[in-house]
């Protein structure tokens, strides 16, 4: 990308590998900001998470999953697939992270208006990934309880209304299930709205943003060297946005302090990023 302006474009100077040898440019293709938007690299894996949860008259699963969104019929053609390996589930809710580094699954960020960005292999692959993540979620029920808690004032530096009117809720809503006979954690969904693109719109690479680092804090811990600065609670961590509306977000002009260094990151980059997990976890 040789100007950076995060577009493919070779009249800019512009190369590629071509890494599959088919002598053709088929990148991936990120989704948000603007079109042509190819992918450079990864920066981190991105998730399909599952629970289910079974009442004993009524069973559901609900998976997050790591891209800017997911079309009905994909939702629709995904819950058959996951029918064929767990008839028994009543409800099958999908959710997306809303993030915008990940691949194009809706098809208006491709090269250029004109072309969809949407690799059907990749598609496919999501749809299997989601399946496997209820399979996984199935297979690990147990007798459980849960906890309800919330923070509605400590995370109103990291949201920004960037449209008028300024109405939005900063507030983290968390549920921890834990296991009925050895309260271990099972599981925690945190709900909490923000656009998922603290990395902005110069980033190429492939990421879950601010979610990965804050999961990962929530399961194990916030670990720097050879010190424990935060016990993590076990278990999976599953991210569910809450309302982002037009706009909830971290955008470029805030600053994130990370909580324990107490260094101030302005500029958009990974270490923003994590420093904005550790303050989320």
């Amino acid at each position: 990308d040789l100007n950076e302006d995060a577009r493919y474009n070779p009249e800019d100077g512009d190369t590629y590998t071509d890494g599959n040898g088919n002598g053709k440019f088929d990148a991936v293709w990120l989704a948000g900001f603007h079109k042509a938007r190819a992918a450079q690299s990864v920066l981190d894996p991105l998730w399909a998470r599952a629970m289910v949860l079974d009442a004993g008259n009524v069973k559901m699963a609900l998976v997050v999953i790591d891209m800017i969104g997911f079309g009905n019929d994909d939702v629709i053609a995904t819950r058959k697939l996951i029918l064929e390996s767990n008839p028994e589930l009543d409800y099958v809710i999908i959710s997306s992270t809303h993030v915008h580094s990940s691949p194009d699954l809706i098809g208006i960020w491709g090269a250029s208006d004109y072309k969809s960005g949407v690799d059907p292999v990749y598609l496919t692959q999501v749809q299997k990934g989601i399946q496997a993540a209820v399979i996984q979620a199935t297979s690990q029920v147990k007798p459980a309880y849960f906890k309800f808690n919330e923070e509605m004032e400590k995370l109103k530096p990291l949201v920004g209304d960037t449209r008028n009117p300024q109405v939005f809720d900063a507030g983290l809503k968390v549920m921890q299930v834990l296991d009925q006979e050895t309260n271990q954690t099972l599981g925690t969904i945190m709900n909490w709205g923000n656009h998922p693109e603290t990395l902005w719109a110069e980033n190429i690479q492939v990421s879950s943003d601010f979610a990965h680092p804050w999961r990962e804090m929530v399961e194990n811990g916030i670990i720097e060297k050879d010190s424990v600065l935060m016990e993590g609670v076990g278990g999976v961590a599953i991210w569910l946005n809450g309302a982002i509306g037009g706009l909830m977000t971290t955008h470029p002009t805030m600053e994130v302090e990370d909580p324990y260094s107490k260094k101030v990151y302005l500029k958009q980059n990974a270490d923003k990023v994590i420093a904005q997990g550790r303050v989320l976890a």
